[in-house]
């Protein structure tokens, strides 16, 4: 359990908020909500590390677990070189954003209300964790998506390659799926194989928790999105969100839903802000966020081409300004992981094509 913390603390804070450090070095003239978008970080940094070993396996296959920790450290030691040269003053502009998010600071509550706030946020919050953590976590991974997506993980783990993802027969592998999914979430296992495999420890709890998650983080920038407006509404807002049978159960039971969810919800969300401040970092993270629900599933294709028709029709500038931010968006949306599809019509079986 021990080490499920240090994988989930290293990959879904550290990561993120070195990725988010990076990103803030060019919001000098964005009119994005960086409260918001540290909420929204916070769902990078998973993602963003299969991603490298995604592009690891692509490009350097069939080596060991080793190297693959040792690169995916590499891009984040440089990552961090460039995004920020005082980490010190990155901590307390961190808890100046995280105190505003939830009203530790800057507030019009009064101490009452103020106790009762948090107390309605942090202990429902609090005791759900443990419950999460000493009840649920521990069962059996079951159910169809979630299982499938496991055994892929695995044999990513054990092909240290993406020939899998080409065409994964029983005959090689003893394993056949019909669909030709990005393997980002597939690949969130094998990550965690990988880091296991240096202690000798067979789990899968960090997989299993990333729809829990990532549902949380929904909840979280839903509740923060409304909170501008009224913080008591934030809650009711939440409990609403929580009531909803399909949203309570995704967040108990290990499923690919969540993942998908999120980042198809923030691309909305920069969508928007491209299109009304068309700035570099506003078309990087809508570009970016897009080309994670690509990557996370292949109905995020649909999504994509939706988002990017949109941000073209509404853009407020000529024909050729238009192609050129176009262009940048769709470039971040191929890095970031939608040319998988294009690599599965070359090398796969193309089948993502059919309904």
């Amino acid at each position: 359990m021990l080490l499920f913390f240090l994988i989930f603390f290293v990959t879904n804070i550290f990561f993120s908020l070195i990725l988010y450090s990076f990103l803030m070095r060019l919001n000098s003239n964005s009119g994005i909500d960086v409260n918001q978008f540290l909420l929204h970080s916070l769902g990078i940094g998973p993602v963003f590390t299969t991603l490298i070993i995604y592009y690891s396996f692509l490009l350097m296959p069939n080596h060991s677990n080793i190297f693959y920790l040792i690169v995916v450290g590499i891009v984040y030691l440089i990552i961090a070189i460039l995004g920020e040269k005082d980490y010190s003053s990155l901590l307390s502009v961190l808890y100046a954003r995280i105190g505003k998010l939830f009203a530790f600071q800057g507030g019009t509550l009064n101490k009452i209300e103020h106790f009762l706030f948090l107390s309605i946020v942090i202990i429902p919050i609090s005791i759900y964790l443990w419950v999460y953590v000493t009840k649920i976590l521990p069962q059996p991974l079951i159910g169809h998506d979630i299982s499938h997506y496991g055994v892929v993980g695995d044999i990513f783990y054990m092909a240290k390659s993406l020939a899998p993802a080409w065409d994964m027969s029983v005959a090689q592998y003893g394993y056949a799926h019909g669909s030709s999914h990005a393997p980002g979430f597939s690949l969130l296992l094998t990550w965690e194989r990988m880091v296991n495999s240096l202690f000798h420890v067979d789990s899968d709890f960090y997989f299993k928790s990333i729809s829990t998650y990532y549902g949380l983080l929904i909840i979280g920038a839903q509740f923060h999105l409304v909170a501008i407006q009224n913080k008591w509404l934030a809650v009711i807002s939440s409990i609403a969100l929580i009531s909803g049978l399909g949203f309570y159960i995704k967040l108990f039971s290990p499923h690919i839903d969540t993942f998908r969810i999120f980042f198809t919800v923030a691309s909305f969300f920069y969508l928007a802000y491209a299109v009304k401040n068309p700035d570099t970092l506003s078309l990087i993270l809508f570009g970016m966020f897009s080309g994670f629900t690509a990557y996370a599933h292949r109905i995020g294709i649909v999504t994509v081409a939706i988002n990017v028709l949109i941000f073209f029709i509404m853009q407020n500038s000529n024909f050729k300004m238009r192609i050129l931010r176009v262009s940048v968006v769709v470039l971040f949306v191929l890095v970031m992981g939608g040319n998988h599809y294009i690599f599965d019509l070359l090398w796969g079986r193309g089948d993502w094509i059919n309904p």
